[in-house]
């Protein structure tokens, strides 16, 4: 009788006694063949299947893939045609962006087989030359199979290639050889590489290898507008300002902005089953992305109305001088401080007048501070950084002194003649400071001279209004201001 085990290897039955250290490995090795060869032949996808229309709030995009779907449609009728075929496409750009759901539309809307790349059993924790080299071979064997093309999906590019000067990574080399193919590009095989930065190996993003560059960013506001609308639309809800909720939202990206909908619908389900998402569930999501998680709530109803007339202060300056508030929160609960949200100028470039505007805009809670209790207190630090903030962009960056500019550098610049730069030396430094801090003087006394003119009387009111809301958005913000000055 014979011993051991046996295994089949090429039609060739081997004996394994397992007693040997290569006779493990062996066995090993043909284990992880097999889970390789079921990973890229099996039908149950590690990423789901996904429509184009899931992609909203980025049109741009859209139009772009929309040509890789015709052509891997149309494959092979396009190959016979000696049209030049490029093996692949790097997706770059902030987290949550859409950068695997647009992997995944292409290969939906194009019937292509999509492969997860992260997923495929290596034999160590990184890639190597034989992990690529497998995961081709087996590619090209199931495109020769099914004449189905294939999409190869690496996530996480710039862990997988990175960029290096001294030498090259040994996935970067493998997969350039695999793109290239000794005998022309890998027939039936696409390659989506997406990563959050464009720190990557350069050789593998030239024309002829992953030659099409996408750069997805967090939409501005007409793309948060449709990105809540299709979520919110999924979901019961009462009647929602969509508008104005889109324009309070910080560059939120469409993964965020899913999860923000998602979460408060949770909630609203674990507080009362049937209930509908209103505009409240929402905006009390959103606090977070303004003010930060829950620290503590109000310790005394005192505490609470100097936070009303604080935020009162602030929306006033700003209806005064151009500037409205798109929202305006004085929560009763889980919070220390309230906030005030203006336009984020994302739609183009401010002129002077706005951006002093906006700096007296954020001195006003300490100037409506001042009238109504008597005293000048200490700005919140997020007001005073942001005054801080704008000033000295405004002296460096927006033209109030034309030799200094920021350069995207850590520190201003001066322009020397000729268009030179260097950094600056302490008398310039101070020099820039000393000029912001009295913008910022100027646009306090500006603020202050607004709540004047306006009257304690009204920012009490205009206070009351807010505490009664406890959150207004922006045309409620008006509205309050409005009702306050016919009473004065």
């Amino acid at each position: 009788m014979r011993r051991g085990f046996y295994l089949l290897v090429d039609d060739e039955e081997l004996e394994l006694t397992g007693d040997s250290e290569s006779d493990k490995n062996i066995v090993s090795q043909a284990g992880l063949e097999e889970k390789r060869r079921e990973y890229v032949f099996g039908e149950t996808p590690r990423l789901k299947p996904a429509r184009i229309e899931d992609i909203q709030g980025m049109p741009h995009i859209v139009e772009r893939i929309r040509m890789f779907i015709a052509f891997l449609k149309d494959y092979q009728k396009i190959r016979e045609m000696s049209v030049r075929i490029q093996p692949g496409i790097f997706l770059y750009g902030d987290s949550g962006t859409g950068k695997t759901l647009t992997a995944r539309v292409i290969a939906t809307e194009s019937s292509a087989k999509l492969i997860d790349a992260g997923g495929f059993p290596r034999e160590e924790g990184g890639w190597t030359t034989k992990d690529i080299s497998s995961l081709f071979a087996l590619a090209k064997e199931y495109h020769a199979l099914t004449r189905r093309p294939i999409i190869i999906y690496f996530d996480e590019f710039d862990e997988v290639c990175p960029r290096v000067r001294r030498y090259r990574s040994e996935a970067s080399a493998a997969l350039m050889a695999e793109l290239d193919g000794m005998g022309g590009k890998p027939e039936g095989i696409f390659v989506i590489a997406a990563a959050n930065t464009g720190d990557v190996d350069e050789g593998l993003l030239r024309a002829g290898r992953l030659g099409h560059h996408i750069h997805y960013r967090r939409p501005a506001y007409p793309g948060r507008l449709e990105i809540l609308k299709f979520y919110l639309e999924k979901k019961p809800h009462e009647l929602v300002d969509v508008e104005g909720l889109a324009k309070i939202m910080p560059r939120m990206s469409p993964a965020e902005i899913e999860e923000l909908v998602e979460q408060a619908y949770m909630d609203v389900c674990l507080s009362s089953l049937g209930s509908k998402l209103t505009e409240a569930d929402l905006i009390e999501q959103l606090l977070e992305e303004v003010l930060g998680p829950p620290a503590g709530t109000w310790l005394t109803d005192s505490e609470y109305y100097k936070a009303c007339i604080h935020e009162a202060g602030h929306i006033i300056v700003g209806e005064q001088l151009g500037c409205s508030a798109k929202l305006v929160v004085v929560p009763k609960k889980g919070y220390t401080r309230g906030a005030t949200v203006f336009d984020s100028w994302e739609e183009g470039s401010p002129t002077l007048e706005q951006i002093e505007s906006r700096i007296a805009a954020s001195y006003g809670g300490e100037a409506a501070e001042e009238i109504v209790f008597g005293e000048r207190h200490l700005g919140g630090t997020d007001d005073v950084g942001r005054a801080t903030e704008l000033s000295i962009k405004l002296v460096t960056e927006w033209g109030k002194t034309t030799n200094y500019m920021a350069n995207d550098h850590p520190h201003p610049l001066v322009i020397e003649a000729g268009g030179l730069l260097r950094p600056l030396n302490d008398g310039e430094r101070a020099s820039i400071y000393s000029e912001a801090r009295l913008i910022r003087e100027r646009c306090y006394q500006r603020a202050k001279k607004v709540l004047e003119e306006f009257g304690k009387e009204g920012i009490e009111r205009v206070a009351e209004g807010i505490s009664e809301r406890e959150f207004l958005l922006g045309k409620d913000v008006e509205q309050v201001v409005l009702e306050a000055r016919r009473e004065r």
